[in-house]
């Protein structure tokens, strides 16, 4: 596939996206979110963002403007959520932070993944 071709399928996945987004928005207006949902959402996204570096409970409680006992329990759902057989990552605790990791369960299927790329100057950790 030419890059052009790979830039208009880009161009279309972006459009039928922002539809989508703009659709669920527009009928969930009326609806207040859950205070703890948007909270776990907002702990997700930190710990995404935070990578192999990890996030503490202290790290996420004044990025999040909230106590820690808040926080340890919103992770504790967070673990729980992941625990899921659906989900191919999970959340581990490393001392005082807590990462993303891949699961078992997918670790075959990213070993094939690598070998498509190219050499990579640092290996891919499952």
């Amino acid at each position: 596939m030419s890059e052009m071709e790979n830039q208009i399928i880009v161009e279309d996945n972006a459009a039928v996206l922002d539809e989508e987004f703009d659709e669920a928005t527009s009928s969930s207006e009326e609806q207040q979110p859950d205070p703890k949902e948007r909270m776990l959402a907002i702990l997700e996204g930190l710990l995404f963002l935070c990578g192999d570096d990890g996030l503490s409970i202290d790290q996420a409680a004044a990025s999040m403007d909230a106590t820690e006992e808040y926080v340890a329990e919103l992770f504790d759902d967070l673990q729980k959520y992941y625990l899921q057989e659906s989900r191919g990552i999970e959340i581990a605790r490393f001392g005082e932070k807590y990462r993303f990791l891949s699961k078992a369960s997918i670790h075959e299927a990213a070993k094939n993944y690598s070998k498509l790329l190219p050499k990579l100057s640092f290996p891919m950790r499952l």
